[in-house]
């Protein structure tokens, strides 16, 4: 539809009135209308005195953004407890600073502090500040350091008695939780006596896991905590090649069509560290005993040698009767986890295996059975006579 003279000119007229009115409401209109939400109060907590009895909190408002402010206070959760938090108002104010005297603690504590305030803006909070209490009086100066070489379930603690209090030290050593403030009544383990440095590697932890540490040392008197630290091993999922875990060296994850691989699960294979014995025969010739070369058919395999076998000593029973690094479920590679243990472990200078030929659980008939050769000068697998002896090296399941 065409539009006269007149249309055309009401049409622009009208288009120039909104044009106005969006650009006055986006930049000159703030008085009426509010397009940004307030800006909220800017805070800064720090620690300003410390005492055996009393700790003095210093809380500085920065920037008290949009409108009045109606409180302000103090929150004090021992470790990171916020739900059971305690809340302190401040004991002085003046040029926008507080201070706030915390009485009620505990010695030897992991706290955590937060300065808040609330105005027309709403709820506003500083950062968390972390606050260790003092030691009791007498009691030795220890530090916790920073930990190191952490894995999927082991990491190595650093400690320092600086000062032995009123009598030697007879005990320090480092405690770990999942929970703030671990002390001895937990996990712990004891790293010799008096001053100095000390450090020790912790084992066994869990995997992908968050720790909370602190080296702790004993007088007559008093025993006291460093500083609590956090450490976090590694994900299972993340493992390299040689990484001491489970008893053994990491050399595999197991793969859809492996026999005990699990979906959405981790699980894998570790070698022992070193071998078991200078060698062993693979025991009773002309036996035939069902054994399948595939990975993950090990302890099968070698629970169905030992059963059909009766002579006192040979390469199955070696590894399933071995007891090692707290594991007992050791047993004879089959022929597939060998190679791979070949593989992953020796062509990457791990393992500290001998070039030499090493036993399988597989059999091939009644007078041979498999064997892979960790010399890598020569051939890689071979089919020998059960009674030659040959080195021997345990592997379990994860």
């Amino acid at each position: 539809m065409w539009m006269n003279s007149k249309s055309m000119f009401n049409f622009r007229l009208i288009s120039l009135k909104l044009f106005v009115l969006v650009m006055l409401l986006s930049v000159g209109c703030e008085k009426y209308v509010r397009w940004n939400l307030p800006v909220k109060a800017d805070l800064a907590l720090a620690v300003f005195s410390v005492s055996n009895d009393t700790i003095i909190v210093k809380g500085d408002i920065l920037n008290e953004g949009y409108g009045e402010l109606t409180q302000l206070g103090l929150i004090v959760a021992k470790g990171n407890d916020f739900l059971h938090a305690d809340t302190l108002y401040p004991d002085s104010f003046t040029n926008k600073t507080a201070y706030f005297k915390v009485v009620d603690f505990e010695l030897s504590s992991y706290y955590e502090l937060k300065f808040y305030v609330v105005g027309e803006a709403g709820f506003s909070c500083s950062k968390t500040i972390a606050l260790n209490t003092p030691n009791p009086i007498g009691a030795p100066e220890v530090h916790t350091l920073a930990p190191n070489e952490t894995t999927i379930n082991s990491t190595r603690l650093y400690g320092n008695v600086s000062n032995q209090g009123a009598q030697i030290v007879t005990e320090r050593g480092f405690c770990w939780s999942t929970s703030p403030n671990p002390t001895t009544s937990n996990s712990f383990i004891i790293v010799g006596s008096g001053l100095g440095y000390f450090d020790v590697k912790v084992e066994s932890l869990s995997p992908n896991t968050l720790y909370y540490v602190r080296a702790y040392a004993a007088n007559a008197i008093a025993t006291s905590y460093g500083e609590q630290l956090t450490v976090e091993t590694s994900n299972l999922g993340q493992l390299n090649f040689g990484d001491s875990v489970f008893g053994g060296l990491f050399f595999y994850y197991l793969q859809p069509g492996d026999e005990g691989y699990v979906s959405g699960e981790i699980h894998g294979l570790v070698a022992a560290t070193e071998d078991q014995g200078v060698g062993s025969s693979w025991g009773c010739p002309g036996s035939i005993v069902s054994t399948t070369p595939s990975i993950g058919a090990g302890l099968s395999n070698s629970q169905q040698i030992v059963l059909n076998c009766a002579d006192p000593v040979f390469a199955a029973k070696t590894c399933i009767d071995l007891s090692l690094n707290g594991y007992t479920d050791w047993y004879l590679p089959s022929y597939e986890e060998l190679r791979k243990m070949r593989q992953n472990l020796l062509l990457n200078g791990l393992g500290n295996f001998f070039p030499s030929w090493y036993w399988s659980s597989h059999q091939f008939s009644g007078a041979t059975a498999g064997s892979v050769n960790f010399n890598t000068n020569q051939t890689e697998v071979g089919n020998f006579p059960k009674e030659y002896t040959y080195r021997v090296r345990a592997i379990r399941m994860f």
